[in-house]
This record gives C-alpha cells, structure tokens and sequence, in this order.
C-alpha cells in the first residue's frame, strides 16, 4: 500500500505594525504545514501526522503554552464540530520557546480515529495543525480524512 503524503501550507499574518505601498515588512509571521501519511484509516489502524512551524517573519515569534503542545493537531466533524484536540491531554510545564526568523519547530503525532471521550468515530473528517503563539491559538488548513 502506498503512503500519500500531503503537505498544506498557511501563511498568518500574526502583526504586521504597518502597511507601506513602497515597502511591506512582514513581521511575526508564522507558517503551518501538515503532513498525513494516509487519508483512510480503517478500523485497528492509525495515521501519523507531522506539524510543522515555521517563523516566516522578520523578527522573533514565540510559541507559548505546556511544553508539550505548543503544535496540536485538532479533528472537526462535517458540522463543524471538534471531536479530537491533541492539545487535551497535554502535561507539560508552561514555557514560552522562541523562534528566530526562518526557525522550524515540528511535533509528530498519531491519530487513530479516536473521539477525546476515546470512543471511535466514523465518518468524514478535517484534520487541522494549531499553533500556540503569544498571542493565541493559529490554526492551519485542514487535510479531509475518512475514518471507516
């Protein structure tokens, strides 16, 4: 069986402290990247999903939540609500990491189809990368997943 890969790509303009006609800065920007190794996931099986930051900005940007979800991935139904949050087990400590221009921050995890309540869903789905910045949560674009 073959591995599809998909790699999604959102550029957020975090702040931009002003707007030149002549010369525009782009400052505390930040991309998100998500890679899937399938879009199926059959009962007893599981995906790997890689997010991946990056601080396309000209100055520092920085991550800011429990150590071990500054990068979360977050799973939405066709109604558009949320079924799955990486982020709700987290139990790191509180940490701010700094990123430096063009500086790469990546998390992997695996998904297995799974509710946060544990309990299997089955259906149609988007998987979407989230990034904790000072600032707030920034999500990226989704990659659709069915789960059979």
């Amino acid at each position: 069986m073959s591995l599809r890969r998909t790699t999604l790509v959102l550029l957020a303009v975090l702040a931009t402290p002003s707007c030149n006609l002549e010369t525009t800065n782009v400052r505390d920007a930040i991309a998100l990247f998500l890679e899937i190794d399938k879009t199926t996931i059959s009962e007893n099986e599981a995906m790997s999903v890689t997010v991946r930051a990056e601080n396309v900005g000209t100055e520092t940007l920085v991550l800011s939540g429990p150590s071990d979800c500054l990068l979360y991935i977050e799973v939405i139904n066709l109604s558009g609500t949320r079924v799955y949050n990486s982020a709700q087990s987290c139990a790191g400590s509180q940490v701010n990491e700094v990123l430096a221009p063009e500086a790469i921050k990546e998390m992997t995890f695996t998904w297995s189809g799974q509710h946060n309540t544990g309990e299997r869903v089955i259906g149609t789905f988007t998987l979407r990368p989230v990034a904790l910045v000072s600032s707030g949560a920034r999500a990226g674009p989704g990659a659709v997943v069915i789960v059979q």
